[in-house]
């Protein structure tokens, strides 16, 4: 059996539109009952691996957060003098600092084809 429906542009486009929010909300439905779903509390609690629970009362920085503060620490003048010399909101001083390093890239970028190509 063949349903035939004729409908005027009117009608198609407010069945076609109510089918739209339809399929998004279950889209949505499904996206929200699949997260709920992962979620656990098993991860965010610290693997003490074998020892005292005086462990979990020291506070131990990640290996990341280590390397961040050594280099912020190391590289602090090298990032004012960047911040200092870029952001000055004038886009000639921005030009000028770019050039210059630019061209030092493409100076060692010569060299090294230079040595490249002669030996």
């Amino acid at each position: 059996m063949v349903v035939t429906c004729n409908l005027d542009i009117v009608g198609l486009s407010l069945i076609l539109t109510g089918a739209t929010i339809l399929v998004a909300l279950i889209t949505v439905a499904i996206v929200v009952v699949a997260r709920r779903g992962r979620m656990s509390t098993e991860g965010a609690e610290m693997y003490i691996g074998g020892e005292g629970e005086e462990v979990l009362r020291r506070k131990i920085p990640s290996v990341l957060a280590l390397y961040w503060g050594i280099v912020r620490k190391a590289w602090r003048r090298a990032f004012e003098t960047l911040r200092d010399s870029v952001h000055t909101g004038v886009l000639n001083d921005w030009y000028g600092y770019m050039s210059m390093w630019l061209g030092l890239v493409l100076l060692i970028a010569l060299i090294a084809l230079i040595v490249y190509v002669v030996w």
